[in-house]
């Protein structure tokens, strides 16, 4: 829990250190998770809706093309079996997101993303052994953004590391946001 404060303390010193100079911007986005789960040990789940929230910084690199750091938090899990089970992670998430405007206010980003399991639970139960602590993925997303600075977000992020130790349970998610740059 430590390293995550250190983590998005040294991105909020660094945002407002950034915002100081000329084009690089702040915002902050908010939206929808669905989130699942796959790989080889994965049987009979469905999808889990949560939340996500979160800041960003657009620093512009050429005209067309920015790098967008992003701490949020997220939460996801996934639906066991009859449907009333379900598994909930919640994380601090670290992206760093390549952007790419293809047309005006259209863009493509694509990066790596880190999280870090700060809760989990299996209906409620806080007394779950093995989960990881970490999630390393990785993420394809559009941002559609009007002249005013209030932006739109689909993105699907995979995860790389195994859930849950000796078996192959990984990170599925979509989401849609909704967010403004200040």
């Amino acid at each position: 829990m430590k390293k995550v404060f250190i983590i998005i303390s040294i991105f909020i010193f660094c945002s407002v250190s950034l915002s100081a100079q000329d084009k690089i911007r702040i915002g902050a986005s908010a939206g929808v998770v669905i989130s699942s789960v796959g790989g080889d040990d994965v049987e009979d789940t469905s999808s889990r809706t949560g939340f996500r929230f979160g800041g960003l910084v657009d620093i512009p690199v050429t005209e067309k093309f920015s790098i967008q750091p992003v701490v949020g938090f997220s939460i996801q899990g996934w639906k066991v079996g009859d449907a009333d089970s379900e598994v909930k992670n919640n994380y601090v998430v670290i992206e760093a997101k390549g952007d790419y405007e293809i047309v005006d206010g259209l863009s493509l980003q694509a990066g790596p993303l880190l999280g870090f399991n700060i809760f989990n639970s299996f209906d409620f139960n806080e007394d779950i052994d093995g989960f990881a602590s970490t999630n390393v993925g990785a993420l394809a997303a559009l941002q559609y953004e009007l002249p005013f600075g209030l932006f739109f977000n689909a993105q699907y992020d995979q995860g790389f590391t195994d859930l849950i130790d000796g078996f192959d349970i990984k990170n599925r998610n979509i989401s849609v946001s909704v967010g403004y740059f200040f």
